[in-house]
This record gives C-alpha cells, sequence and structure tokens, in this order.
C-alpha cells in the first residue's frame, strides 16, 4: 500500500517552525532560528513537498523537498534541495510508520560529503523533527531539532 496519503494527511498544512540548531557546516556558530514549514500533497496525490523558510540572526535557511511513493522499491523516495547542499538537491529515501518520518540522504556542503537522517515525530498539530548527521562509523550526531505548531491544514489533511 502506498504510505504517501496516510502521511499527507498527518502532515499536510502550514506550521510555524523554531529551530534550535547545533553548530555546524549549515549554522558555524549554531543558534535559534524561526519560521515556517509548508506541506502539500499536490495535484494528482503523487507527490508530497516540503517548503521549510527558517530566519537565524545572520542567516537564511531554505530547503524545499518531494516525497513520492516508489511502488517498484516499494519505498517513499524524494528529492531535497537547499541553500548549504553544494550541487543545489539530493536524492531522498524515507519511511513512514503511521507516527514518525525518517527522511535519509547523502549531500555535499562547503565540499565535504555528509550524510544525514531526519526523524518526524507527529502528534496532532504538533511536531518534533530531529536532524542527525550519521558519522562514518555508523554514530549519530544530533545537528538540529525543529518544533513545530500547525497553524492551518492544507490540502488532504482533512
Amino acid at each position: 500500500t502506498n504510505p504517501l496519503l496516510s502521511l499527507a494527511r498527518q502532515i499536510a498544512g502550514e506550521w510555524a517552525a523554531s529551530d534550535l540548531d547545533e553548530p555546524s557546516v549549515e549554522v558555524p556558530a549554531g543558534g535559534i532560528g524561526k519560521g515556517t514549514e509548508n506541506w502539500t500533497l499536490e495535484r494528482g496525490e503523487t507527490v508530497l513537498t516540503e517548503r521549510l523558510h527558517i530566519e537565524f540572526p545572520h542567516l537564511d535557511s531554505v530547503l524545499y523537498a518531494a516525497l513520492w511513493w516508489d511502488g517498484s522499491a516499494h519505498a517513499l523516495a524524494g528529492i531535497a534541495c537547499a541553500t548549504f547542499i553544494d550541487t543545489g538537491c539530493s536524492a531522498l529515501s524515507g519511511d513512514w510508520n503511521g507516527e514518525t518520518l525518517v527522511l535519509k540522504t547523502h549531500y555535499q556542503s562547503a565540499g565535504q560529503g555528509y550524510s544525514s537522517e531526519e526523524t518526524f515525530q507527529i502528534r496532532g498539530d504538533r511536531f518534533v523533527q530531529s536532524v542527525f548527521i550519521i558519522e562514518s562509523d555508523g554514530s549519530k550526531h544530533l545537528i538540529a531539532t525543529i518544533n513545530g505548531t500547525r497553524l492551518r491544514y492544507s490540502r488532504a489533511a482533512h
């Protein structure tokens, strides 16, 4: 079965986002940012998009992602494009179990390669998004925590 529609029902909408970043390539001094995160199930109900904009005191962080159900692989697939990705975009893989969304990607930033994992714990009108860098030994290093509060629903949410 296609979990994309179930995911869209849980996450589609506009969210106020508060981002606490640890020092990293994206935000060298770390810090707290505020912004919005918008999730939309696009026409045809085959693609779920995310638009994230977080403003930090000395930096704007912008990310666009698109997810779809890959029926051949029986998995969520996608692409993420962000201001900190050297090539502009990178491929995503994902998993949704009905409560938690996990997205994984590999990308280049400032000439260095990274693997990352994001987990979204979605509970009604709130979510907690944890962003990890995956080290070469497989260990995870938390680089950001984003708390979202739903401002409004959008297509496919209800």
